[in-house]
Order: C-alpha cells, then structure tokens, then sequence
C-alpha cells in the first residue's frame, strides 16, 4: 500500500466523520470497512522518524459538538463490557467498560492529527505519527471497537 493509499483511507474515514453516509445502516457499515482499512493501512505505514522542527498542530475543535456528531452517526452504539488484563491472568481477569462512541472519538482525533501533520509537516513524519499512534494508542481502540461492532452486528442478527 502506497503511502497515497494510506492517507486515502484516512480521508474517507475522516469524511464519514463529518458527513456521513446518509442513513445509520450504511454509516454503520462504511465504519466498520474503514476501520479494516486503516488495520491494514497500518501494517504499510513504515516510516523513519522525521527529526525536523515543526509545529505543534492546533488543539482539534469542539470535542462536545465531534461527539454529538458521532453519536447522530451511530445511534446504536453505546457501552460494552471489555477483559482488561486478555494475555495474563487467563481465566481469573476482571472486566471492565469500553464506549464505542469514545472509541470513535479518539480514532477520529488522531486520524485529524496525521492529517494535519500531512499537510503541514511531511509525510515522512504524518506516516510515522500513524504508525506510532496505533501502538500507542488508537490501535487499542480500533480493534476493541471492531470485536464489539462484530458481536454487536451478530446479536442484532445483521450478517447477511
């Protein structure tokens, strides 16, 4: 996958964002075909660290206002129950509360932040802060959220 390609994916998610697909089921399901795509486009995004002097990227608007927006998007998704501890402790581990709305949020906010540092950096530095991001943070969600929208599409019988 070409480093365009990559930040093509990160386009279209960041388009369903903001205006959506036109109804909930077609939302729900571009949602999870672009979290798929943003899986794979991370195993691609390989990349030195740029070590030059930019700025820091401006803070991201009205978290509030993304929220609701989020939640307008995906009306069915709420709280689900998540291991905490899912490599140790096998069978003895506590569970704990993920937000598939939250889960959103912060991929959408780092998703704007590498489209941020694409534009305004280098995409040197945009695809190492994508790839880096994902251990450090967005790639928990992501694939937390991807079992819960599988067991969410299951239990509202809607594999097709």
């Amino acid at each position: 996958m070409a480093s365009m390609d990559i930040y093509q994916v990160i386009e279209e998610f960041l388009d369903l964002i903001e205006n959506g697909r036109g109804s909930v089921h077609a939302n729900e399901a571009a949602l999870v075909l672009l979290l798929d795509k943003l899986a794979l486009a991370w195993h691609a995004a390989k990349s030195d660290f740029d070590d030059s002097e930019y700025p820091d990227s401006p803070p991201w608007g009205d978290q509030d206002r993304l929220r609701k927006k989020i939640c307008h998007l995906f009306p069915n998704y709420g709280f689900y129950n998540i291991a905490l501890n899912i490599s140790v402790n096998i069978g003895y581990d506590k569970m704990g509360t993920g937000d598939a709305i939250d889960d959103i949020l912060d991929i959408t906010n780092e998703m704007y932040e590498v489209q941020w540092r694409w534009l305004h950096t280098s995409h040197d530095d945009a695809l190492w802060y994508f790839h880096w991001s994902y251990g450090g943070h967005w790639g928990e969600h992501l694939r937390a959220l991807q079992l819960y929208l599988y067991d969410d599409t299951y239990e509202r019988g809607l594999f097709t």
